[in-house]
């Protein structure tokens, strides 16, 4: 097997649902608000690495779980369920929202754990 065949990842995530997550704009709202985009490298993150003294981050969400249309309550209290397990876990996180490009959906709150 060559090293192309042993390094594919095989997904049932729809092709479509993939390219709708790399055209999001993942928008950070930090002391000053900044963009993520997958796949881009952005000073901005890494700026907020060196104050925070880490290393990573995650953006994540509990809206709309497995890409499946939720309710704006059950979105609105699941965020709110992950937010409180970060507080509790003493994980700090910056509040966050991923928007498509050209805005037809609605953005998903979320927020950027940092460490």
């Amino acid at each position: 097997m060559d090293n192309a065949q042993e390094n594919e990842t095989t997904t049932n995530v729809a092709p479509a649902l993939i390219a709708a997550y790399n055209a999001t704009r993942y928008r950070v709202f930090a002391d000053e608000t900044f963009d993520l985009r997958i796949g881009q490298k952005s000073n901005q993150l890494s700026s907020l690495y060196r104050k925070h003294d880490c290393l990573s981050a995650l953006l994540i969400t509990a809206w709309n779980p497995y890409s499946a249309v939720t309710s704006e309550g059950d979105n609105r209290a699941a965020q709110g369920r992950l937010e409180s397990k970060l507080l509790a876990g003493s994980v700090p996180f910056i509040t966050a929202i991923g928007q498509d490009a050209e805005l037809k959906w609605p953005g998903e709150e979320s927020v950027l754990a940092l460490g």
